[in-house]
């Protein structure tokens, strides 16, 4: 038996039937709160969907009927959903009504919901609890992704959506899965918007993984001073400067390497300098595959993503750039030198 929280599942039984083909599923106590779908499956042939809410229900395989519920007003409400019946039986605290609801804003977005209305049901009532149970917490949110073109919009929505989730368990994947979308499409300024609403909620005092990366680039956002880069000699103030985190084999960084080389000469016609830190742990690669760089500061410390730069900067995807201006200011990150305004030109 399973249940469905976020994006994960947690088994909480498992056994065999009795000689009579019985069995008793019990929810141990470290679940005995939870409300949503669970998952039964047996002997991989069969898989059940079913609502666990705090009942004492049989359900059992009948060969005309199907699968019946029994004692179960939750899941008898789900039947009577899919065969069209009217459900009969109703009350507040039921979680089938709120999963049938949010069915069908899965298959609206699926089918093209108009974005305004869409992003209007986000901000204002999808009902995140419910949804961290369903079993569609990924379907939906990737869906809603699709709702947007402008990130700053995506960040601004999500930001409400945060700040209706009451539950902190719910919060917290929440904030750590739109990170993670934030940082898989590039979508930079959604994440600033995200981030510093986190930071000042004060909801996530000891962040970690992603949410910890996330955490370490908000101090390096736009508008704030750029932190000095460690090199084998000592420390760089950067001014004025396109500072690119790379590394060998990645085909978008390579490809953001080679513009940056035929493009130097322009780069540095438009008063930007160049500094490129590697990921690269082989130092005889590093130095073949950086050889025919133009710019004279070539950073690698041969400790990956763990490198102090890495860290400093909060780099979990590469390519990754910083623009810095003449004040060692930070002017914005970015992930291809096209988005960089300046050099939106380059190819």
């Amino acid at each position: 038996m399973q249940l469905f929280q976020g994006q994960n599942t947690e088994t909480i039984a498992s056994g065999q039937f009795n000689s009579q083909g019985q069995a008793q599923i019990v929810v141990p106590p470290a679940f005995s709160g939870f409300v949503g779908v669970g998952v039964l499956n047996i002997d991989n042939e069969l898989s059940i969907q079913l609502i666990i809410n705090n009942e004492n229900f049989s359900v059992e395989q009948d060969s005309d009927a199907g699968i019946v519920f029994r004692n179960s007003p939750e899941n008898e409400f789900m039947v009577a959903h899919f065969s069209g019946l009217r459900a009969v039986r109703l009350s507040p605290t039921m979680y089938a009504p709120r999963l049938v609801a949010l069915m069908n804003f899965e298959n609206e977005l699926q089918q093209g919901v108009n974005p305004i209305r869409g992003r209007a049901h986000l901000r204002r009532s999808l009902d995140m609890e419910a949804l961290f149970t369903s079993g569609l917490w990924n379907h939906i949110i990737s869906g809603a992704f699709n709702l947007y073109r402008n990130p700053r919009d995506f960040g601004t929505d999500m930001v409400e959506v945060l700040r209706r989730t009451s539950n902190q368990t719910v919060f917290e994947a929440l904030a750590e899965d739109l990170i993670t979308i934030c940082t898989q499409f590039g979508w930079e300024a959604a994440q600033d918007e995200i981030v510093e609403y986190l930071v000042s909620s004060q909801r996530i005092p000891y962040p970690s993984g992603r949410l910890f990366t996330a955490f370490l680039q908000h101090r390096v956002r736009p508008g704030t001073p750029a932190p000095a880069l460690v090199d084998g000699r000592g420390t760089i103030a950067p001014r004025k400067t396109l500072l690119m985190f790379h590394e060998t084999g990645c085909p978008n960084c390579e490809r953001q390497m080679q513009i940056a080389i035929r493009n130097y000469q322009t780069i540095r016609e438009r008063g930007f300098d160049v500094i490129s830190v590697s990921a690269d742990f082989d130092e005889a690669i590093h130095k073949m595959v950086s050889a025919p760089f133009p710019w004279r500061r070539i950073l690698n410390d041969f400790e990956g993503f763990g490198g102090v730069n890495f860290n400093n900067y909060g780099v979990v995807a590469i390519p990754t750039m910083y623009l810095i201006d003449e004040n060692g200011i930070v002017v914005g990150r970015f992930a291809r030198l096209q988005d960089i305004p300046v050099f939106h030109d380059l190819r």
